[in-house]
């Protein structure tokens, strides 16, 4: 019951890792925080709290479970037993295996995971910073596993975010979710689209699970999994073939008039054909029958054209060409979506503008997932749906931090030292085989083992290797499990920080309480530790002196910290939601929309296509010994593995379940409630059954997050996989493809069930 008697209330945001991070009103009696509540970002905006939420005074500040004090381990790594130490003790033993690290292997050996129980600003800016000035090695720290959709932002857009902010929906008449669940993961958003739906736009969701948001829309079809590009390409040659794309778009705001070489995939350029000839893009004027600059003419988008003796097409006649074997019957033979449907949803998308499409973690999680994400992109550019109200291809978030910041500085050390970016995937390789360096020193604030694929290869074959880990987190997770040195860690209700979720809303959360027992705050702990290492004066700062430095970038227009603490601030600041690209200016090569990407010519990828899975298809030889398709989707009861220790969470969510269809139970003879053992060649794992027809006959699912000591044996991840697809890594955006997994199940009616 909200309390009547209280010492302060402060407006602050949620202190879960969650991105929404949604504005709350927290009550403090006698230095306790003891009720929260919903608030608006700004009166009447986005007032909302979850479940989740809810647990946060019982099960996450003051949970029995928090880590009090730093521990050393004394017993084997996994064996459980510590001895208490003290902080100094800690960060002494820290900043010295650090420096032996650095001496004995090279800077690049120490590894620094920035992924945080907390994802507020100034912890992730500072481990950003720590991990440069160290020139350690650190995962993509904005992609982190899943980035085969920034890939394909990259490519298309220059730019590796590209969403219009989700409440663009009311000015959409069609909004396609495409292998994402907002109703179950991002419940804001979800708002902001049954929102747009009851203003008129009709609801499509493409997914190959009847999820609760399939639940809520106008039209659910469901899809094989990881086929999407090959809908997507289907769906394209028909708008082309039915005359219904914007040609006006493509010849101002695209590659498509640029002529490409035969020979070698490039764009012609003006010095191809010139010896002092200039860097410019080509195309083909069938006016003066020669080939012309873009600028000042009206370019031809189609042909075949040959000059200086080269052999020509067009970026979209090679496209069309491209698109010739991507026939109704052959998409619905890969897809296994009816060739009307597939009619109907390419006539609908096209007729009905402004159309919308959101869409990316279900869609990036295959081998190929960064195709998939291309091909949709290409459906936009043909339709004329990017940059305008209602339109666009948005992925999981607007671009809130590096729209507002740019990069900010304070990441930056002055003497401009940088860590090394690698994959995530590369960087399980780099510490499986030493190759090309050594790593000896891992540094996390989350739980790694958790969270990413192949966890025998991690537990059995990569940790042992390590001189030094070291976890930084608010419990004994699975990764602190397998630590040598666990730092207790604060909330964000324990420090003062920078939110900037949900966009476009800036807002200043003061510090509500005081640390409890001896743990403390990212900003403390990197400051602490920079001192140790030589760093000092790059960490001289407070919480507030940060914030004013990040808040100086040019993009902001002079908003201030004293501004930010009377209230959130709009970092976007017109009335209409920010719809991605409006200005048509793109961060590309060519400074437009590249459907065609040159760059990836020789790989064979310069247009987007359709690829069969690496291992999820039944055309795969695997698929004869594990038929199945597995899924680890995402939960409404966790932000991935965090609130999985909550007690009221427990209730509604107590263990992890195999989903599967009837049909798929039936076979194996396996009834609901059935112990199961879900195997493949990697490794296996026990769990109960939950028999649905909400699945697709032909995948399994288990919904990630739950923690491996949950499991009867192993956990979801120990049956995925790191295979890296060396043209995303080109970029250094390999995506884990935790989607393109297959398995069998067994019934195991004779282990007793907890």
């Amino acid at each position: 019951m909200k309390p009547l008697d209280f010492d302060k209330k402060v407006r602050t945001t949620c202190p879960s890792p969650c991105v929404l991070q949604c504005t709350m009103d927290a009550y403090v009696k006698d230095g306790k925080v003891v009720w929260v509540e919903p608030a608006p970002v700004i009166d009447g905006a986005k007032e909302h709290i979850c479940a989740k939420a809810l647990t946060i005074i019982q099960d996450l500040i003051y949970s029995p479970d928090r880590l009090k004090y730093p521990l050393k381990r004394i017993g084997k790594r996994g064996e459980g037993k510590w001895q208490r130490i003290t902080w100094d003790e800690a960060l002494d033993i820290v900043a010295k295996g650090i420096k032996n690290t650095r001496e004995k292997y090279g800077p690049r050996s120490v590894l620094g995971f920035s992924v945080a129980n907390q994802v507020h600003q100034l912890g992730v800016t500072l481990a950003e910073r720590f991990s440069n000035l160290l020139e350690s090695t650190i995962p993509n720290p904005v992609t982190w596993g899943d980035s085969g959709g920034f890939l394909a932002n990259a490519i298309s857009f220059g730019f590796i975010q590209a969403s219009h902010e989700t409440r663009d929906v009311i000015n959409s008449k069609f909004y396609i979710l495409w292998g994402t669940n907002p109703a179950e993961t991002h419940p804001l958003d979800m708002r902001d689209i049954l929102e747009g739906q009851a203003r008129g736009a009709k609801i499509v969701v493409i997914d190959p699970l009847f999820t609760p948001t399939a639940a809520k829309a106008d039209w659910w079809i469901p899809i094989r999994p990881n086929t999407d590009g090959a809908l997507a390409l289907g769906m394209a040659k028909l708008i082309i073939d039915r005359n219904l794309y914007d040609r006006d778009f493509l010849r101002q705001f695209t590659v498509a008039p640029f002529l490409v070489r035969e020979d070698n995939g490039s764009f012609l350029r003006e010095k191809d054909i010139i010896e002092s000839g200039s860097d410019d893009y080509l195309c083909w004027d069938d006016r003066t029958g020669g080939h012309c600059k873009p600028q000042g003419a009206a370019p031809a988008l189609d042909g075949s054209h040959t000059i200086n003796g080269m052999m020509c097409k067009t970026a979209f006649q090679c496209l069309v060409d491209h698109l010739k074997d991507y026939t109704l019957d052959k998409v619905s033979r890969i897809t296994e979506v009816p060739e009307e449907t597939i009619e109907k949803l390419a006539m609908e998308y096209a007729e009905n503008k402004p159309a919308g499409i959101k869409g990316f973690w279900g869609l990036q999680r295959g081998f190929h997932g960064h195709q998939n994400v291309r091909s949709l992109h290409l459906l936009g550019a043909l339709t004329g749906n990017i940059g305008i109200p209602g339109g666009g291809v948005s992925d999981w978030r607007s671009p809130e931090f590096y729209a507002s910041f740019g990069a900010p500085p304070m990441m930056k050390p002055a003497d401009d030292k940088r860590a090394t970016w690698v994959s995530l995937p590369r960087v399980n390789e780099i510490m499986l085989t030493d190759k090309p360096y050594p790593i000896k020193t891992f540094f996390t604030r989350g739980s790694f083992l958790t969270q990413i694929a192949d966890t025998n290869t991690l537990i059995n074959d990569i940790l042992p290797k390590l001189d030094l880990i070291v976890v930084s987190d608010l419990f004994m997770t699975t990764t602190a499990e397998y630590a040598d040195i666990v730092l207790p860690g604060a909330t964000a209700f324990e420090s003062t920080e920078l939110n900037l979720w949900p966009f476009p809303y800036m807002r200043f959360a003061p510090k509500v309480i005081e640390p409890i027992h001896e743990c403390k705050s990212d900003f403390w702990l990197f400051k602490e530790l920079g001192k140790r290492l030589g760093f000092g004066k790059y960490f001289d700062y407070d919480e507030e002196s940060l914030i004013s430095e990040l808040l100086e970038s040019p993009r902001l227009k002079g908003v201030t910290l004293s501004e930010l603490k009377k209230g959130p601030i709009k970092t976007w600041l017109g009335e209409a939601p920010y719809v991605m690209f409006e200005d048509k200016r793109f961060e590309t090569p060519s400074g437009r929309m590249e459907f065609y990407a040159e760059q990836y010519a020789k790989a064979g990828e310069a247009l987007p296509s359709h690829k069969e899975s690496l291992e999820a298809s039944p055309f795969s030889e695997k698929a004869k010994e594990y038929p199945l398709i597995f899924f680890s989707t995402h939960s409404r009861w966790r932000f991935n593995s965090c609130f999985q220790n909550s007690k009221w969470v427990r209730e509604f969510n107590p263990e992890p379940e195999l989903e599967i269809n009837p049909a798929d139970g039936e076979i194996r003879g396996i009834s609901q409630g059935d112990m199961v053992e879900v195997f493949n060649d990697r490794g296996r794992c026990r769990v109960k059954a939950k028999v649905t027809p909400g699945i697709r006959p032909g995948i399994v699912n288990i919904k990630q997050g739950f923690w491996v000591k949950e499991f009867e044996e192993g956990s979801h991840n120990h049956l995925t996989h790191n295979t890296i697809n060396e043209v995303q890594d080109m970029n250094g955006l390999a995506n884990i493809p935790y989607n393109d997994v297959l398995v069998e199940v067994k019934s195991c009616k004779d282990i007793t069930v907890k």
